[in-house]
């Protein structure tokens, strides 16, 4: 895992779990977290979440890799990101 892809997987577990309900430490969570039935993640925090990651990481995600719909688990969430900053 390269330098970029270690900070956007802490940045990204850090953030899901301050969304979580309840909120949780990072180091709890997990790569197959279902984002909406584990963590309890809701739309508004998700797209929040969303609109931050692409401020801080330049990732500009499509319209509909905003929704939270389209996302199961927090690996699901971290392999679409990756493949928006061209990290496959």
């Amino acid at each position: 895992m390269t330098d970029e892809s270690e900070a956007l997987s802490s940045w990204l577990t850090g953030r899901l779990a301050k969304a979580a309900e309840p909120s949780r430490n990072p180091e709890e969570i997990q790569l197959t977290d279902r984002l909406r039935d584990d963590l309890v993640i809701d739309s508004l925090a998700f797209l929040e979440l969303m609109v931050d990651l692409e401020d801080v990481f330049g990732a500009r995600m499509d319209e509909g890799d905003l929704l939270l719909g389209g996302y199961e688990t927090v690996d699901d969430l971290i392999s679409r990101v990756r493949v928006h900053l061209g990290e496959n």
